[in-house]
């Protein structure tokens, strides 16, 4: 459905910057911000790193994400359907509420 006078533009993917490439960018520009990548919250490819950033900054977010997780192993649940292993989000095969996300990060880039 979309409207015609409206026309997208992505002028990043025109320039084929990566996202390594916006980091050193805003660098270099002297802006004292730093963009965390985008995720949805019970993305299960975050790091450590980005579970406590998601869980001091978004605590509404964190607490989706949680029920997200104890939804994947509820029983009768589509996303679990014909499993024989419980499903999590957290690497650490636990519950994301139960995960010490203090430790050292298991993943690398940028957070």
């Amino acid at each position: 459905m979309g409207y015609p006078w409206a026309k997208g533009r992505f002028p990043l993917f025109d320039l084929e910057m990566s996202r390594g490439d916006c980091v050193e960018y805003l660098k270099g520009q002297s802006i004292p911000l730093e963009v965390p990548r985008s995720a949805c919250v019970f993305c299960p490819y975050r790091s450590n790193a980005e579970w406590r950033h998601l869980r001091a900054a978004d605590p509404a977010g964190w607490a989706r994400a949680v029920e997200v997780d104890e939804a994947l192993r509820r029983p009768g649940t589509v996303a679990n359907r014909n499993l024989e292993q419980a499903i999590y989000l957290h690497r650490s095969c636990l519950p994301l509420d139960e995960v010490d996300l203090g430790g050292r990060d298991v993943t690398g880039g940028v957070v």
